[in-house]
């Protein structure tokens, strides 16, 4: 298949009404108050001195790996991609007005909604395959492309140089910093090399698109080239975000139990946990637990149970640098996590979760289907603001909220405060790095 039909249909994105801008301006903040976030933690910090050539393109991969760490950035929960840590700081950095932002953000969701869909979405999890990775080039190249009006065919050009030779399988890396992010930054700035390469007149395979090329890039049992055809209409109104550092297979979960815990459930009271979660979502939340391993507190269910009942305030913890409390552990010993097949969403928006608490003396039974921040969520504004209150960045936002500043007012603020508020951060704590003889 050729590449031309994919990117033809970005043509036919029409950002026509206020609901559709509003959306990508709220992406937006969501997105820049985790990045900002994320550089008040080491991981983060290392992270952006690492990419320390002062280029644009450096600092938006960095960007985009920093974003990703916090596991706290926006998701689509049928292909299990994260675009708004690409697109956001591409499209803020290379776009030139607010509506050039808001329709590189769109094209950018778009692009990757596709990619992590035609490998199977979720399901590729199973064979190694990280949907979010795989995608990266292709969401990085369409964005910064999209940004600079480049025309169809350097479009073209370069989506299918950034997609030649990637993969989106990364293993399971870990250590500090991990080498996880670092593979998000480098797909970044493939994908965002491929704009410059195409711009300079280097061509690809604009065939590359193939049955064939997409079941080695997972297995072909889940490879789906129909998704390639065009780029599905309204994506960022599809994504959704994340009320907590949490892998989003357990969320419902975690707002289930907290439901539980605010209605009078008392932690100490508690004997055994069950949790009943959909067939694709159980076995990332159900690995086992190491202490020593940031990833595998943020994705753990049963530590996020202890978390959400002893240490509520962690929920939003990107470092996990603290130590735990004991009775946090202790809890988290008391969850077994049940996969569920009649537990499924039909439009695939959230996995729903059912948790069953028993106690010496009653059972408690808590359900939720829609997680505070998803599609179907009217309130996804109360998510963004209680993130942005929680990592002290109201300086930063209140211009925005107190004035209900949105759409493409908010996205020119996003691209004049937040972006170079952000930048100038990177570019201090490398300064630093540098004085002290970190970096050489």
């Amino acid at each position: 298949m050729s590449a031309h039909s994919l990117i033809h249909s970005l043509n036919k994105i029409q950002l026509d009404n206020d609901g559709q801008v509003d959306a990508i301006a709220l992406h937006a903040m969501d997105t820049m108050a985790v990045l900002l976030a994320g550089l008040n933690t080491d991981e983060g910090t290392a992270i952006g001195q690492f990419y320390t050539d002062n280029s644009k393109a450096e600092t938006v991969a960095g960007m985009a790996a920093i974003i990703r760490f916090t596991e706290c950035d926006d998701i689509h929960v049928p292909s299990c991609v994260s675009p708004g840590c690409i697109a956001v700081p591409t499209a803020l950095a290379f776009a030139k007005d607010a509506n050039s932002i808001a329709n590189a953000i769109e094209a950018g969701y778009g692009i990757g909604l596709a990619f992590a869909s035609a490998i199977g979405g979720v399901k590729a999890l199973d064979h190694g395959v990280w949907p979010t990775l795989f995608a990266a080039p292709a969401i990085a190249a369409v964005t910064s492309a999209v940004a600079q009006g480049l025309e169809n065919e350097v479009v073209v050009q370069a989506l299918v140089l950034a997609m030649s030779g990637t993969s989106g399988r990364n293993g399971r890396p870990g250590g500090f910093p991990s080498g996880r992010w670092l593979a998000i930054g480098e797909a970044t700035l493939k994908g965002l090399r491929a704009t410059q390469a195409a711009q300079n007149g280097f061509c690809g395979d604009k065939n590359l698109l193939s049955q064939e090329w997409l079941a080695s890039q997972t297995t072909a049992s889940l490879a789906d080239l129909q998704f390639l055809q065009s780029v599905p209409q309204n994506a960022v109104q599809q994504i959704g975000l994340k009320p907590f550092v949490s892998a989003r297979q357990g969320a419902n979960a975690i707002k289930a139990f907290l439901d539980l815990l605010d209605n009078g459930l008392a932690a100490k009271e508690i004997q055994s946990i069950e949790v009943h979660l959909p067939d694709v979502a159980a076995p990332v939340v159900a690995r086992e637990l190491d202490l020593k391993n940031r990833l595998s507190t943020i994705a753990n269910l049963g530590l996020q149970f202890g978390i959400a009942a002893i240490e509520r305030s962690r929920l939003l913890d990107i470092a996990r640098k603290k130590p735990f409390k004991s009775r946090t552990i202790a809890l988290a010993n008391k969850i077994k996590i049940i996969a569920d097949p009649d537990l499924q969403d039909d439009d695939a928006g959230s996995w729903p979760a059912r948790v069953n608490v028993f106690t010496s003396t009653k059972n408690f039974e808590q359900v939720c289907n829609i997680l505070p921040g998803d599609p179907r969520d009217e309130r996804q504004i109360d998510v963004v603001k209680t993130k942005i209150k929680h990592f002290s960045q109201s300086a930063l936002f209140d211009d925005i909220f107190d004035h209900q500043v949105s759409g493409q007012e908010a996205l020119n603020r996003a691209q004049n405060n937040l972006y170079v508020a952000a930048s100038q951060r990177i570019a201090d704590q490398c300064s630093q790095s540098e004085n002290h003889g970190l970096v050489s």
